[in-house]
């Protein structure tokens, strides 16, 4: 039998992202927090041990109740490696008290695991969740903005994904989003929208609304009732090398929901 989250010894505890020691997953007692101290996720998680050297854990945020996802757990010497299931993100971590929970891996040795349906519910949605947003911003109107390039940090040798996931509780908000590079040394204005010419749209790539049972599904014209909503939007843009600023411009229809130009989203590509 699978063991549970309370008897899966040494898998609580702080786990520190590498080369990005602000970011942290924090497991304590079926409760979780992933993030930075200022902009991070929270909830509970659930947890079995298929085997001696893997982990599955699944998360299920308290801010978005629809949002969950399930991780795999494996270790190589004192680093941890967590994957999205099934094809999603890869991070990273060290414990900070040095703990080696599960067996390490042989040389060159991998676990191929896929969800377990009656364990993980989530499809391989494209909306970017709290403890994958590099930048989250909260908008009036109770819209949450996150972001992230794909691959993180963008490379100048190949164009990157640059990828905007806009959230409101109350149901869709009709808005536009817009893309740029700008100076880090003379960053727009919040109201600067038509100052410069060099903005690029943000194709709608997902439109997810919340089911009754809290999941997410696919939205359709006949949805009306209020639920959460997420929209998922990106364009893909080449990076030369050096320090940027990645520039978004939200233009939105909804009078609660602000129209704003953010600028404070850095990146260094080598």
């Amino acid at each position: 039998m699978p063991k549970s989250v309370q008897t899966i010894k040494g898998l609580d505890g702080c786990y520190i992202k590498v080369g990005h020691t602000g970011i942290r997953l924090v497991l304590k007692d079926g409760s979780y927090q992933w993030g930075s101290r200022d902009i991070h996720d929270s909830g509970t998680y659930a947890a079995e041990q298929p085997d001696d050297y893997s982990c599955l854990v699944e998360f299920s945020s308290e801010l978005l109740k629809s949002w969950r996802r399930q991780c795999l757990f494996t270790r190589h010497g004192k680093t941890y490696t967590v994957k999205e299931l099934p094809n999603g993100e890869v991070n990273k971590f060290k414990r900070d008290d040095g703990t080696l929970f599960l067996a390490e891996l042989p040389s060159g040795g991998s676990i191929k695991q896929t969800p377990k349906k009656q364990f993980f519910q989530k499809e391989n949605w494209k909306s970017i969740g709290p403890a994958n947003a590099t930048v989250s911003y909260q908008l009036t109107g109770e819209s949450v903005i996150r972001a992230a390039t794909i691959p993180a940090p963008p490379s100048s040798k190949k164009p990157a994904i640059v990828r905007v996931s806009h959230l409101n509780c109350y149901g869709p908000v009709d808005s536009d989003i817009f893309v740029r590079l700008g100076n880090p040394k003379k960053p727009l204005g919040v109201k600067d929208f038509n100052t410069v010419s060099d903005w690029r749209k943000a194709e709608l790539v997902e439109d997810l609304t919340e089911r009754e049972d809290d999941e997410w599904k696919l939205r359709e014209s006949t949805d009306v009732r209020s639920a959460y909503w997420c929209g998922t939007y990106q364009v893909e843009i080449q990076f030369p090398k050096g320090y940027h600023q990645i520039e978004l411009k939200i233009i939105s229809r909804v009078k609660q929901v602000c129209s704003i130009v953010l600028s404070n989203w850095k990146v260094h590509v080598r």
